[in-house]
């Protein structure tokens, strides 16, 4: 059996490691090969490419460079070229102007897809391909999507990221004027939007077929029968031990990280504790001004050492893209887990981060005044809920003297439930993803 695994940047990456571990390191699975799909996403990925290479003996092949022909790199470089292109001011002209540069993209891809379609007849019958979900509709994911299931093919995604919120209209997005059925029918008939084709399976979290699967975000998925909620592998206390703290002393001596000693000298201002804030997207209906003011208070607190953590996908909030953001020294941009390694506060209001937060035992606290969403850290009892501002500032004040911290116990379960799937081993959760390989 070939086993075929796309990576395209760090949400995906982080998320199927383990599992190309799992399959290289402990079942010795030889017939293995990882390409990547987005040079300028996987390529900066430095600490993944090289476990990959040095621990488990593999490299990440280009998949633009290897795999698709000259003549069709070219139709690539011009869609990208037509992409970048400023939209016109005029509304008008700028309608038009999307409707042709959006069809002439989607040709150079529908022939550039040949390429795509000579990758997979080449491969075994019995060959499994994996690839991160939310992308059916991008290139090359929608010809590997198509063309595999034409030679019977099994083709699974894997989990891009884990969304924590409860609700399914977490996700703000404007109404179209006319009204979602027509905008439907004039992006089937103007822009090509036509249905999508699906994945075999979708090995994903817990709680993710209702909620992340069904919002907004993806509107118009109608796979929820083919998503299978198994666990996250990425957040598991055998995998942060592996990969995040011990590999982490591998990469100091081969020179790609740095000590962490001296490391966050320059945010230790204050004799105090240590609170890091991970910001959200302001589309996930955040609040600007409550989200200023609380930026503002934590920079006031003379008891903490503030560090902020902005996505790594750039998913900036909008008061932070200001040339002039007056708490720019608090943006911090060392890698997450060694923020949270430092840290003994989270503050978060829409990552999966806070995952291995609770993971690595720091007081989670979710500020929910920011924004209209509900999590799951709420709703099972393993974070501070900081209903207020006023309540985030009284919380900070006295700390670590304060009554109602989460119960231990509701975090053990919550990890066992959400991270391990309910499985009683690490092994047993990873025999789950495997299940599927070898159906």
């Amino acid at each position: 059996m070939k086993i075929i695994i796309f990576v395209r940047q760090f949400n995906d990456f982080d998320n199927v490691l383990p599992l190309v571990d799992y399959l290289i390191r402990v079942r010795g699975q030889k017939d293995i090969e990882i390409y990547g799909a987005r040079e300028d996403g996987y390529q900066r990925c430095n600490k993944h490419l090289s476990y990959i290479s040095n621990i488990l003996g593999k490299n990440v092949i280009s998949f633009t460079n290897t795999c698709i022909g000259s003549r069709d790199r070219v139709l690539l470089k011009a869609a990208i070229r037509l992409k970048k292109i400023n939209d016109p001011k005029n509304k008008l002209v700028k309608f038009i102007f999307n409707i042709i540069t959006v069809n002439l993209v989607r040709f150079l891809y529908y022939f550039a897809g040949g390429s795509v379609k000579f990758f997979i007849n080449d491969l075994p019958k019995d060959t499994i391909i994996l690839a991160d979900f939310g992308n059916e509709g991008q290139f090359p994911f929608k010809y590997l999507i198509k063309y595999s299931h034409k030679r019977s093919i099994t083709i699974l995604s894997y989990l891009h990221g884990y969304s924590i919120f409860s609700n399914v209209d977490s996700y703000s997005f404007k109404q179209p004027m006319l009204g979602i059925k027509f905008n439907k029918i004039a992006q089937k008939i103007l822009f090509g939007k036509y249905s999508k084709e699906y994945y075999d399976k979708y090995l994903v979290g817990i709680q993710q077929r209702d909620t992340y699967l069904s919002s907004a975000n993806h509107d118009g998925f109608s796979a929820q029968s083919s998503v299978v909620e198994i666990g996250i592998p990425r957040y598991t206390r055998e995998w942060i031990d592996r990969f995040i703290k011990r590999y982490s002393e591998f990469d100091k001596t081969a020179k790609l990280g740095g000590s962490n000693v001296d490391k966050f000298h320059e945010y230790e201002t204050n004799i105090g504790f240590n609170v890091t804030l991970f910001t959200s997207d302001s589309k996930f209906n955040v609040d600007e001004k409550e989200l200023s003011n609380t930026i503002e208070l934590l920079a006031s607190c003379s008891n903490i050492n503030l560090i902020i953590k902005m996505h790594t996908r750039g998913c900036t909030p909008e008061l932070m893209r200001e040339t002039n953001f007056k708490y720019s020294q608090y943006i911090c941009e060392y890698d997450s887990s060694e923020i949270i390694e430092w840290a003994d506060i989270g503050i978060v209001y829409g990552t999966s981060m806070s995952i291995q937060m609770l993971i690595e035992q720091l007081v989670v606290i979710v500020p929910s005044y920011i924004d209209s969403n509900t999590t799951i850290l709420e709703e099972n009892g393993v974070c501070v809920n900081a209903y207020s501002l006023e309540y985030l500032h009284n919380f900070l004040l006295h700390y670590p003297d304060v009554a109602n911290l989460p119960d231990q116990n509701n975090i053990n379960y919550f990890i066992k439930k959400f991270v391990y799937g309910d499985c009683n081993t690490y092994k047993e959760l990873m025999d789950k993803f495997c299940y599927f390989l070898d159906e």
